[in-house]
């Protein structure tokens, strides 16, 4: 008698909210938990809040998707169509020269920016509702090697460039590029392999073959040193 009543004022009172919605929260299991379903029921006044409510219950239980903690991605997650500028993600090329300004011939209206260029760039396009930006970091050859260690030193310009722009933006969604090759000096996005199957030392450079394993674990690291850097743990 619940489900079938649930049901039923699922379908008179919301119209909007289809069969498939009732589908998702029986997956989900808010059917089996009486008291907690019945607290967002009153909220379900359109499609799209009922979709934020859900979306923004469901990080605490699936550590597989911790974008769902995020107010923006949570909207890039539901099946509204719309477009706006929190649809836009704006991209920085940070450069590892803290005053540069260098415009990009290939890409119109782009430049090469340095930390101490960040917030002036940033601060009018905040203004017009910028919501996202994603970062690429440009180093010089001498800070390469073959682990791209500057992705992730003290030194690294993504690093830093996110501790800057969270402290001044903090609402503004930072992705970042976590990738090798802008930082190893062979240019591979993940480390080689020596013929011997062993990761090859840094500052030498041979041929071999892409050491999955041990670029997977590479990646990781930068990841979380990002996202540490943006107080996202």
């Amino acid at each position: 008698p619940f489900v079938f009543g649930l049901f039923t004022y699922i379908f008179v009172t919301h119209s909007t909210i289809s069969v498939c919605n009732f589908v998702f929260l029986w997956h989900c299991g808010f059917l089996g938990k009486n008291i907690e379903f019945a607290r967002i029921v009153p909220k379900f006044t359109t499609r799209a809040s009922s979709s934020e409510i859900i979306l923004s219950r469901m990080h605490s239980s699936h550590p597989l998707h911790a974008s769902y903690k995020n107010r923006l991605m949570r909207q890039w997650q539901t099946s509204e169509t719309k477009l706006s500028s929190e649809n836009f993600v704006y991209p920085i090329f940070i450069s590892d020269d803290p005053n540069a300004s260098e415009e990009i011939p290939s890409l119109v209206k782009q430049k090469r920016l340095g930390i101490n260029k960040l917030i002036e760039h940033l601060a009018p396009l905040v203004e017009k509702k910028l919501s996202s930006v994603i970062l690429f970091g440009v180093v010089s050859p001498e800070v390469k090697d073959a682990v791209g260690s500057h992705a992730d030193s003290n030194d690294s310009v993504i690093v830093n460039a996110v501790k800057i722009i969270k402290y001044n933006f903090p609402t503004l969604t930072v992705i970042c590029d976590v990738c090798l090759c802008p930082y190893t000096d062979h240019g591979h996005c993940g480390m080689l392999c020596a013929p011997s199957g062993n990761p090859v030392d840094i500052g030498i450079v041979q041929e071999g073959r892409i050491c999955v394993e041990r670029s997977v674990a590479r990646l990781a690291e930068i990841a979380t040193r990002y996202a540490v850097a943006g107080k996202l743990f």
